[in-house]
């Protein structure tokens, strides 16, 4: 990082509040450079956060300017997101944020046990590159990070998608989420959804560990509509065999791609099936389910999210008529031994 006086480097566990919006301009200005959002969406609604608890940001002024900005949520597995504006890269601030962030991280003896974190799965933190760009590359080259997963986004013109819908094996029952939270309650369900998620996602270092007020804040979120997400249920025991739901995307103010406040994307949010409950295509159905849904709300464009290595899934998305637009990394980072 360049030496000049007006250069400043800060950390602190709140971003002040005058600096939020240069950080969120930052943001902007890397997407409309790179096209692609530099940081996660959960890591940028931590820029307006107020709360200390297992966060840290970090940020460099130039002149007095926000030109970087970085944080770590470490509430589970630390996770480290930085950008740095387009106009101010190539002058050694990704490298100088970087190693602010990585010196903040918690030491991982002094953690307390998150108990919701499988033991099976890596506690190394993990820094993202979003669009695996070349920059990332050369940066985790000289941090000498591991690159150990892939997170691929898959896009669809809503045209071109193709329904496969195989049949249910007897005693498969689909309902929308809403005539489920009408017949069992919302609360019950929601336990039942915990239980299901986290079977299925046990190995996965953020879908892992749900509680019941998770399930919450996503019913919470202004897109979530319990009629446009089903679920499956054994007909006989009423045991929650699956469920999935959508998330439809909105342009934000000023988007070229503004569309009179309709949606500009459809997004197959989350589809998780039982274990105990794999082979009868019940994720196969609930996924041409949701996605006929989008489509029949006349949207665009249909997006999904899905790891690299998911060679199953990646044919049945393929067959129905979607292809990678982009590649997510999450690299791992080895913390020095203490001696």
């Amino acid at each position: 990082m360049t030496e000049a006086a007006e250069t400043e480097l800060h950390s602190a566990e709140v971003l002040p509040k005058d600096l939020r919006t240069q950080a969120e301009l930052v943001c902007a200005a890397a997407y409309s450079t790179d096209g692609v959002e530099p940081l996660a969406e959960q890591a940028q609604e931590l820029i307006q956060h107020e709360f200390t608890d297992g966060l840290w940001h970090s940020w460099i002024l130039d002149s007095g300017k926000l030109v970087a900005y970085g944080n770590i949520d470490a509430r589970r597995i630390p996770s480290i997101e930085c950008v740095v504006h387009p106009l101010y890269r190539r002058q050694g601030y990704g490298t100088a944020l970087l190693a602010n962030l990585l010196s903040h991280l918690p030491d991982a003896e002094a953690q307390v046990p998150d108990k919701t974190i499988a033991d099976n799965l890596d506690p190394r933190p993990m820094v993202w590159s979003h669009g695996d760009l070349p920059a990332a590359q050369r940066l985790a080259e000289k941090f000498q990070l591991e690159r150990t997963r892939e997170l691929l986004k898959m896009q669809c013109a809503t045209e071109d998608l193709v329904v496969n819908l195989p049949e249910l094996p007897a005693g498969v029952e689909i309902k929308t989420l809403a005539e489920a939270d009408s017949m069992w309650g919302e609360d019950t369900l929601n336990q039942w959804i915990v239980d299901v998620n986290n079977a299925a996602f046990a190995w996965h270092p953020e879908q892992s560990g749900w509680t019941v007020e998770d399930v919450k804040e996503h019913r919470a979120e202004s897109w979530f509509d319990p009629q446009e997400g089903f679920v499956a249920v054994d007909s006989e025991t009423h045991a929650l065999l699956g469920f999935g739901w959508p998330k439809t995307h909105y342009p934000q103010e000023g988007d070229e791609k503004a569309t009179d406040g309709q949606p500009i994307a459809g997004e197959l949010y989350l589809v998780a099936v039982d274990p105990l409950a794999q082979g009868k295509h019940i994720g196969t159905v609930l996924t041409s389910l949701v996605l006929r849904r989008l489509a029949a709300q006349g949207i665009p464009t249909l997006l999904l999210y899905v790891e690299g290595n998911n060679e199953v899934a990646l044919q049945v998305y393929g067959n129905s008529g979607f292809t990678v637009d982009r590649c997510d990394v999450a690299y791992r980072y080895n913390p020095p031994q203490a001696t």
